[in-house]
């Protein structure tokens, strides 16, 4: 099982606004890339 961690840091100040558990990132990712070649297939 691989554990990652996202680090979101301002662009500005270089202050981390949000550390997100990366398992719940890639899930999201990986819904939305599955919704959107369904739609292209059914076009």
């Amino acid at each position: 099982m691989q554990r990652s961690t996202i680090l979101v840091h301002s662009a500005i100040t270089g202050e981390c606004l949000a550390v997100l558990d990366g398992r719940a990132v890639t899930a999201i990712r990986t819904a939305a890339a599955s919704a959107e070649q369904r739609r292209v297939v059914d076009e």
